[in-house]
């Protein structure tokens, strides 16, 4: 009984890759032709298509930023990210903190810098202190966790096109408990 229902199935939808295989071998000698050359036209344009998109130029130009991050007695931050989150337009700079408290942000390429305009901006540090005797705890002063959230760091910069953008971000340190 099953065999009979599968079989029943069966006839009533079809296999379309055989329906159309039965097509392909009706079509004329004309058709064949035409169809790789539609094919051929058709990757052609998706080629062409994909080297504007990807090769236009899409990237807005940038400008070299580079700065300090220290603590308001001028104690230099010695680790963590710096982000510049552009207030207009959907662009994001990001560099790394050094040991002496520098940073340069890269946005497409590194160290290319940031786009030119109004910039909201935080310092991030991720410090697993966890388990780790009090001497290996290494990773200089700890930033107020604040600093780490756009909506609560208060920290906004502009990146000019005209001038030499050496940017000063003081923060504050971690309250003690």
């Amino acid at each position: 009984m099953r065999l009979q229902n599968a079989t029943a199935e069966f006839r009533r939808f079809p296999d379309y890759r055989t329906s159309l295989l039965d097509r392909q071998s009706s079509t004329s000698d004309a058709d064949r032709k035409v169809i790789p050359v539609l094919n051929t036209i058709q990757i052609a344009g998706t080629i062409a298509l994909l080297a504007a998109i990807g090769c236009s130029g899409s990237e807005v130009p940038t400008v070299p930023v580079k700065g300090t991050v220290t603590l308001r007695d001028g104690t230099a931050v010695e680790t963590g990210t710096v982000e510049f989150n552009a207030t207009e337009g959907d662009w994001t700079a990001r560099g790394t903190i050094q040991p002496d408290g520098t940073f340069y942000l890269s946005t497409f390429t590194d160290g290319d810098g940031a786009v030119p305009g109004t910039h909201d901006a935080v310092v991030v540090q991720l410090i697993v202190t966890e388990d780790l005797p009090l001497h290996q705890h290494d990773h200089g002063p700890t930033v107020d966790p604040k600093y780490a959230h756009y909506d609560r760091a208060g920290l906004h910069y502009i990146v000019s096109s005209d001038s030499e953008n050496q940017i000063s971000i003081q923060v504050d340190p971690v309250k003690p408990r």
